[in-house]
């Protein structure tokens, strides 16, 4: 076998590596691919082709040619139509000999071996390499050109090695006739031998179910780690000999064993020389394969058996070595009804003779159970122990690891990031070994802050929590040292989601407050509760909403009904069998470790299942069929039960709860075996629920049915009387079936009602309906949303809303003037007499004459600051163009260093020497040419003193199904546009606001808008003074609709009340909902009062999904029906868009309708 080297042209294209052969003229070969040792098979196989039809002297032609080197040569050409490229061309310079002691150069491009020119070594490169090109070039296409040939300035020349049995001169020789032959008895007797057939050594088999590991060690792609002795030492003496021995590692997951021997690879090509030849024919080949893709497709017996003799024939050479993910589960792999012949059987006999190389990795558990199954199989294997690291060795680990993800994924790792990430990825992965927690964890926080930020990106201990929180659903309260928890908000929380169990409630609350405090056992699960108590009282709502603080999502609950584990066979249905070791509750959890999980009946389930608990409750774990360990030492197990609950007419509700109680705590006692109840944490008894819960929670199964899709999508909100809500409560609940009743009632009543209602249909785009008794059930009031009309106006801003800055920039000078003729306006001229008369007529003690004359003052200082504010803008623009008028400044290089040398000059623009100016911001210039235009609309308005006081009333008229969160209260269109109104213009003296339990908070300067939303109102009410604020406010009356995929919808309205105060606004709502409400009770047909919480025509509709991480931002579309502007942008928060809309309305023109 001879080793080749050829050389070959890389570059980059479209995150590609494209490889090109150098030197071979006409039979230039290139391939595309991402990994270098892919398209180096690749190439290697094609020339391999090749070879075998070339002559010997073509052959010489491909190997390595010294001096071969790359230059790069700026040209402009000439090319096809008489267009001209530009750009930078790589040139190939190769040395040639003429004639023994004449040597030349020629020159070439690399994609186009076959044009080459001789170099002129005395003269100008690019001029001899224009000449020739100019006319060789001249027919080819302009796109052609400037996407091949311009090269980027990051290719390069290359060079890689094959073996191959390449074609010698002395197979050309011809032999000579034996002079003998005619004496031959038989002349074809020669003919009829067989040939001996060459063994081959393909890799076909290898190549289809397995991984080349050497190849991705070449390649820089496989995770090395840091060296780590003795393993590395043991590793090398036992497979870098001549006998290799097969090797297993044996370790805790994340102890590094896979990471150990991908260096052990990298040592192998080290001892190779791999690095000296590129020859990856004559490197050792580690192939990395499991049971399962030996035996995937295999269906027929046999056909198995058939892969892995080929297997055995690939591996047979003694440079390939086979690295098995599964080794543990070659003792059961192949096993079948009809055969129990398994892999270990098949591959015994080839290890034990050291035909075949094999290596592997598992956890003791693992390696225990094979030698159950396949004790000689695994005799053949020398062990190593791997042990984990401790804290030091970790942490020089991590920095290790840390200088190759920084460069590698523009991140930057504050010294911090190592102690939290140690510290808490132990402990929220107790069943990982270190280094292995910590390697991983930050790994994924480099790719997790490369993936979601542009450019360098520093990370500190709150990234890491971050991450974690949105990787395990867990709260960041619970993963903060710092953080402090509530348990008074916590309960109210939980008390939201479970109705009248405050034993419950504070279990809950209990559970929340040791894992915050770091108190739970880390070798057992979380907690382990029984939830006892008659059946319809909240056990699995708080199984539900424990999962929804907990893990961030009630669909972290796994929940398994133990009424369907009542037979013999129900352990392999948790834990999977010997041919399917797939287990219902294992593999659950393996796939979401961070869940509660729900045994709901437990006391139905067979004995055999409540021994398998035993070891669950216990250790926090359980093996499944197939050896995997499953980890439940994160999750929290809840176990419900009926035992106690009599079928009787009490059971549910009404019944007295210390009675209910003792009976279900004797039932309990009485059933569970001594070593399981002793493995119960807690017990929490679930009371009967009184009359009071009862309407509560028939409120809230209301309102599930209400925020259900079928309403939501047609935007229809339903509210129901409270008085409906009562007698629903009344004839709902059932004492046999305890509140699951009430979904029954619901859906016969209510959401029979609604069916009949979204059958009729309707033109109008959303509606609002209320529920109300009557003699003959229940019954609708539908109020119909409709858009509102375009106004027939002119806004300013309307050319303008999408444009830059610098466009925006220029317009400064036009909005000075127009400053300048309102400041000197009859208007304004008038308005100084009228200050003059207020003046005198202020002793009067007229308080309506004070706000007047204080909104006339405040009108002439807004109007000098913004005309002031306009010339040092103008001005200091008129600078900057003087600056830049004088195109380039010089920069003076003084000699440095002891050398000295001649001075430099350099050119410069100016922009790169002045010092940064503070220009305005697209949103400022927005918001100073919509206030200009609005200062000129209302001019003639100033003297009325209610233009400048307003009550902002926004109100929640529909709200659709919103996901709980206990961590922070959701943001939504109520708290976006009360956070909107209240920074764009003006001052707010006042707010009040009504609580959901219908209490009024009211606040008073200075203003902490963030403690009133906190109370998460649906009615609100802003005080806001400013000059011409009703003008500037009054286009914003109307309905507000946002509509969201994972939120529903939501209706705002928005109007401009008239009262005293801000709580005048809410008591006179109230008064008039309760004659509205009134009226609907009364049966009027005709006559009914106004309803306060009508719908007001639907001046603006949003789409936005606020985005679920920080600092991301989400597509929001508007489209603003009185403007009749639509605007699409990429927004982090609804505020940022409206601000800009909000400003085209103030915007409209002076004496427009």
């Amino acid at each position: 076998m001879t080793q080749i080297t050829v050389t070959v042209y890389q570059r980059k294209r479209q995150a590609q590596l494209e490889w090109a052969t150098v030197g071979l003229g006409a039979r230039t070969l290139r391939r595309v691919g991402k990994s270098p040792t892919k398209i180096q098979r690749g190439l290697a196989d094609e020339l391999r082709k090749s070879i075998r039809n070339m002559s010997p002297m073509e052959v010489a032609a491909l190997e390595l040619v010294r001096g071969r080197r790359l230059r790069r040569v700026h040209l402009e050409l000439t090319v096809a139509d008489r267009k001209r490229v530009s750009g930078r061309f790589p040139l190939v310079l190769e040395p040639r000999w003429r004639r023994p002691g004449e040597r030349v150069v020629i020159a070439y491009h690399p994609l186009l071996g076959d044009q080459f020119f001789l170099v002129d070594e005395d003269a100008d490169l690019a001029e001899q390499a224009k000449r020739f090109f100019a006319h060789v070039w001249r027919e080819l296409d302009e796109v052609f050109v400037t996407e091949q040939l311009v090269t980027d300035g990051k290719d390069l020349l290359r060079a890689f090695s094959f073996s191959e049995r390449a074609p010698q001169l002395i197979d050309e020789i011809v032999p000579e006739a034996d002079p003998f032959a005619d004496l031959e008895v038989d002349p074809d007797r020669g003919k009829r031998k067989k040939k001996r057939k060459k063994k081959k050594h393909g890799r076909k088999q290898l190549r289809a179910i397995g991984e080349n590991v050497t190849a991705r060690v070449a390649d820089g792609v496989a995770p090395l780690g840091r060296p780590r002795e003795p393993w590395r030492s043991q590793l090398a003496q036992l497979l870098n000999g001549p006998r290799k021995q097969p090797v297993v590692l044996l370790g805790p997951p994340g102890v590094g064993k896979s990471t150990l021997l991908h260096r052990w690879v990298s040592d192998l090509l080290e001892a190779d020389d791999y690095a000296a030849h590129r020859n990856l024919d004559r490197a050792h080949e580690v192939w990395r394969l499991s049971a399962t893709r030996v035996l995937a497709g295999m269906s027929y017996v046999g056909d198995w058996e058939k892969r892995c003799v080929e297997l055995t024939h690939e591996a047979a050479d003694p440079r390939v070595v086979l690295w098995v993910d599964d080794l543990h589960t070659f003792g059961t792999a192949g096993r079948s009804r009809q055969s129990e012949r398994s892999l270990a059987d098949f591959f015994r006999g080839p290890v034990a003779r050291g035909e075949v190389t094999m290596i592997g990795e598992a956890t003791p558990t693992q390696w225990h159970r094979l030698q159950e199954h396949a004790p000689a199989f695994a005799d053949r294997f020398t062990t190593l122990r791997v042990t984990p690291t401790d804290a030091a060795e970790t942490l020089q680990l991590l920095l290790h690891e840390a200088r190759e993800l920084e460069p590698a994924r523009e991140v930057a790792f504050r010294p911090e990031v190592y102690r939290a990430v140690m510290q808490l990825g132990e402990t929220l992965h107790p069943g990982t070994a270190r280094p292995g927690v910590a390697v991983d964890l930050l790994r994924r926080l480099a790719a997790d802050a490369a993936f979601s930020a542009d450019g360098w990106t520093e990370l500190d201990a709150d990234a890491v929590v971050g991450f974690l929180a949105r990787r395990t659903g867990l709260p960041e309260v619970l993963l903060r040292p710092d953080a402090s928890l509530d348990p008074a908000a916590l309960e109210d929380a939980f008390r939201q989601h479970v109705l009248g169990q405050d034993e419950a409630v504070r279990a809950a609350v209990d559970l929340v407050a040791r894992i915050r405090a770091g108190l739970t056992d880390p070798e057992r699960p979380f907690a382990t509760y029984l939830f006892t108590g008659p059946t319809g009282t909240g056990k699995t709502q708080m199984a539900k909403a424990l999962a929804g603080f907990l893990y961030g999502d009630e669909s972290r609950l796994v929940r398994v009904d133990m009424g369907e584990m009542t037979g013999p066979e129900s352990v392999a249905r948790l834990i999977g069998d010997r041919y399917d070791p797939r287990g219902l509750l294992t593999d659950a959890v393996r796939q979401q470790p961070f869940s509660v999980v729900l045994l709901d009946e437990v006391e139905k389930a067979h004995p055999a299942v409540l021994q398998l608990l035993l070891q669950l409750l216990d250790e926090g774990r359980l093996t499944d069929a197939g050896g995997a360990v499953t980890d439940f030492r994160r999750a929290v197990i809840v176990m419900t039960s009926n035992l106690g609950a009599r079928p009787r007419a009490s059971v549910g509700f009404g019944e007295r709860a210390d009675a209910v109680l003792r009976e279900v705590d004797r039932a309990v006692r009485d059933f569970f075996p001594p070593e399981l109840f002793n493995r119960i944490d807690r017990v929490v008894p679930f009371a009967p629920l009184t009359p009071e819960i009862a309407e509560l929670v028939c409120e809230k199964e209301l309102a599930q049915l209400l925020a259900r899709r079928g309403l939501t999508d047609r935007r229809v909100f339903v509210f129901p009387h409270p008085d409906a809500v009562k007698r629903m409560a009344a004839d709902a609940f059932d004492a046999r079936d305890g509140a699951r009743s009430v979904k029954r009632h619901l859906e016969a009543t209510v959401g029979a009602l609604l069916s009949d209602e979204l059958a009729r249909g309707s033109r109008a785009e959303m509606r609002m309906a209320r529920v109300y008794a009557a003699d003959d059930g229940y019954r609708l009031h539908v109020d119909e949303l409709i858009e509102a009309e375009p106004e027939e106006a002119r806004y300013e801003l309307e050319g303008l809303l999408h444009e830059p800055a610098s466009v925006l920039n220029r317009l400064l000078p036009r909005m000075l003037a127009r400053v300048r003729d309102l400041s000197e306006s009859a208007e304004v001229e008038a308005l100084a007499e009228r200050v003059g008369a207020l003046v005198a007529e202020l002793g009067g003690g007229d308080p309506e004459v004070a706000r007047t004359l204080y909104a006339l003052d405040r009108f002439r200082a807004e109007l000098r600051a913004l005309r002031d504010d306009l010339e040092l803008r103008t001005s200091a623009n008129r600078d900057v163009e003087r600056e830049l008028s004088v195109d380039a400044v010089r920069e003076r290089r003084e000699p440095w260093g002891w050398r000295g040398g001649p001075s430099k000059m350099k050119r410069l623009d100016r922009r790169h020497v002045r010092p940064p100016s503070a220009a305005l911001s697209r949103e400022e210039l927005l918001r100073r040419a919509g206030e200009i235009a609005l200062l000129e609309r209302a001019v003639h308005r100033l003297g009325d003193a209610c233009e400048h006081r307003v009550l902002l009333e926004l109100l929640r008229v529909g709200q659709g199904r919103r996901p709980p969160r206990y961590d922070r209260a959701p943001d939504g269109l109520f708290e976006w546009l009360a956070e909107l109104y209240t920074g764009l213009r003006g001052d707010v003296l006042a707010a009040s606001a009504r609580r959901p339990d219908g209490s009024i908070l009211t606040l008073e300067e200075p203003l902490e808008l963030g403690a009133l939303l906190a109370a998460h109102p649906n009615h609100l009410v802003l005080e806001l003074h400013g000059v011409a604020m009703r003008t500037f406010l009054e286009g914003e009356q109307g309905c507000h609709v946002w509509s969201s995929l994972l939120s529903g919808a939501e209706i705002v309205r928005v109007r401009l009340a008239d009262a005293e105060s801000c709580e005048d606004v809410l008591h006179e709502h109230d008064r008039s909902a309760r004659a509205f409400e009134r009226a609907l009770q009364e049966g009027r047909g005709e006559g009914l009062p106004e309803d306060p919480a009508r719908l007001l025509p639907a001046v603006r509709r949003l789409r936005f999904d606020p985005p679920t991480r920080p600092g991301e931002s989400s597509l929001l579309e508007v489209e603003d029906y009185v403007t009749g502007q639509v605007m699409v942008e990429n927004v982090r928060r609804i505020p940022d868009a409206l601000r800009a809309l909000t400003w085209l309305r103030a915007s409209r023109a002076r004496g427009a309708s």
